[in-house]
């Protein structure tokens, strides 16, 4: 929960209402032309990259590794299912404009078109958000698995240099 309910949520929410009332084209059609769309990629790029992850941690000297060394691996798993739920709930809300809306008026239709675009927009600020996090996390992890195979090489070289 931290991981959304943050100070980061206030970020989000400015982006969505600043998005909203720059943007003044019906919610409805920025949820069936961009939001969906969107989210499809952002539904990609967090199955790829967590397809990369699940490479690296299939080693099993860089298992050892992160085993010894790293955070705990709910870390690791934790991290890719709150991307993808941020992602279907971004899905879920472009729907729910595609559809009608949230319900929810002002007596102003322009209010209540704002606000539809706000929420959607916010929501799916903290996809991109979670999504890039993974994103950045596997490169961190590409390049601790790195570090671990250039010693093993160096210790490899090491140990044949003994031996002869």
């Amino acid at each position: 929960m931290q991981n959304i309910a943050n100070r980061w949520l206030i970020f989000h929410a400015a982006i969505g209402f600043l998005a909203a009332y720059s943007v003044e084209a019906d919610a409805a059609v920025i949820a069936k032309t961009v939001a969906l769309p969107g989210s499809a990629i952002l539904i990609g790029l967090a199955f790829g990259w967590a397809g990369r992850s699940a490479g690296l941690l299939q080693e099993k000297s860089f298992s050892k590794f992160l085993i010894k060394h790293g955070p705990p691996p709910e870390g690791y798993v934790y991290a890719f299912q709150l991307a993808i739920l941020t992602v279907l709930v971004f899905i879920a809300c472009a729907l729910i404009l595609i559809i009608g809306g949230f319900g929810l008026s002002t007596g102003s239709h322009a209010n209540d078109e704002a606000i539809n675009r706000a929420i959607l927009f916010s929501v799916g600020s903290i996809a991109i958000r979670e999504s890039w996090g993974i994103i950045y996390f596997v490169n961190k992890l590409t390049i601790q698995y790195y570090c671990v195979r250039e010693q093993e090489l160096a210790d490899e070289q090491n140990s044949e240099g003994i031996i002869k």
